[in-house]
């Protein structure tokens, strides 16, 4: 193929784990089940078994594989610079070809997840369930019974929201600064278009003009998380295409996981000359609002604030300071550090859907966290994170808003004086 990357094997490039075990205090599985095949340097050790052949890719194998969250905390510990996910979705990829899925993941995203028209489709009969059919869901005895599994997955479904339609260009407020586009996504419009409304007004009134290509699609991210790769690969070539990226300063996303993937598109297989250069403009809306460095005026929003770091902001991308120095500037805002703020809430893309029972222990531990600094308001950048503290409080009664940086920092610019 013209044009094409050649990527070195990752186990070639990463196999220098040299089992220091640094990573094991860091492993949230590894703290919750203490096997040493379900921590960072046991996967390794498992997976290029497989890879040479000496051990087969059975039910015990993917197990250990698919309790393993993504969340990259091993990758931070790693005093060698291992590059654990790289490894990890070569490995998923081989679970994919050998043993596909259910029909229903297939459906979900090689047709769902790219198709913008079945996505508002499946929202709006999301909202029209909520609006009459959840109350009896939720109360019936009936059906916890006969179906306990999916009444609890019912129950994580978020409030889906009104449609926000965004159009195709927003000029820039004040003097052109700088010329982005905006990565919509496939999550993000449907169930927090509120983030995508702060983050475009934010953009322009930095001095942007902000360009939503109509032709973008979900960036694949949860298909390379699941071992789909030519899935992936399909959607980032389709970005590639949508984007006027040679035109561009910047591609600003404000989901952390959808930024930590496009970063790494030249990793995927196939992956071309231009889809390089394209993941080398992605910035996440933090990390780029902090790089422009606005002058914009400020006014209070007096609240006691808890940052819980995004696995894929921190650990994905390397964007720890960013977040916080945005909140810093808003006046009259307490900004909290939560205990262990880097260890992952359980989200992990649909990780709390198929491991639940881990995802409520790591859950549990990071509301226990977050309230032991008693916030008004918890911040964290990702929507799976979003939905996941979001219910977690919910159900334990505690009415405390979640919402990403962008919300509080445009709520601040709305604040301030005319």
């Amino acid at each position: 193929m013209p044009g094409k990357v050649t990527v070195k094997d990752p186990f070639e490039v990463n196999l220098d784990c040299v089992h220091c075990g640094f990573c094991l205090p860091k492993c949230p599985t590894y703290q919750v089940l203490g096997d040493e095949n379900d921590s960072p340097r046991g996967r390794i050790y498992l997976m290029d078994l497989v890879r040479e052949g000496r051990l087969p890719l059975d039910d015990t194998v993917m197990t250990h594989l698919d309790r393993c969250l993504g969340c990259r905390a091993c990758e931070t510990a790693c005093p060698s610079g291992v590059r654990y996910e790289l490894m990890l979705n070569q490995t998923r990829g081989q679970i994919y070809e050998n043993r596909p899925p259910s029909w229903i993941q297939r459906f979900a995203f090689r047709r769902v997840l790219p198709s913008p028209g079945l996505l508002h489709l499946g929202a709006r009969l999301a909202r029209l369930y909520q609006a009459t059919l959840q109350h009896w869901v939720r109360s019936s005895r009936i059906l916890s019974r006969s179906a306990p599994k999916l009444v609890e997955m019912e129950k994580k479904l978020p409030t889906v929201p009104p449609p926000d339609r965004l159009k195709a260009f927003y000029p820039a407020k004040g003097p052109r600064r700088a010329r982005v586009g905006f990565l919509s996504g496939c999550v993000m419009p449907i169930l927090f278009p509120e983030v995508h409304r702060a983050s475009i007004q934010l953009l322009r009134r930095a001095g942007c003009e902000v360009v939503v290509p109509p032709g973008q699609r979900c960036c694949g991210a949860l298909h390379s998380h699941a071992g789909d790769q030519e899935g992936a690969g399909r959607q980032a070539r389709i970005n590639t295409q949508a984007f006027p990226w040679r035109d561009l300063d910047a591609v600003v996303v404000n989901s952390a996981g959808c930024g930590a993937a496009m970063k790494e598109w030249s990793h995927l297989p196939e992956s071309t000359g231009e889809m390089a250069r394209f993941s080398h403009k992605v910035k996440d809306v933090c990390e780029f609002l902090v790089e422009m460095d606005p002058a914009w005026e400020l006014g209070p929003v007096p609240l006691r604030v808890a940052y819980d770091d995004s696995c894929h902001l921190l650990h994905g991308q390397g964007i720890y300071s960013q977040p916080r120095a945005l909140m810093a500037q808003i006046p009259e805002l307490t900004l909290l550090e939560v205990p262990n703020s880097e260890r992952c809430c359980g989200s992990a893309g649909i990780y709390n859907l198929l491991q639940p029972e881990i995802a409520g222990q790591l859950l549990d531990r990071k509301l226990d966290e977050i309230l032991s600094v008693d916030p008004q308001r918890v911040a964290t950048a990702n929507p799976g994170c979003l939905m996941q503290i979001r219910f977690g409080l919910e159900n334990s009664g505690a009415s405390i808003p979640v919402q990403h940086p962008v919300e509080l920092l445009y709520e601040s610019v709305r604040a301030a004086p005319s």
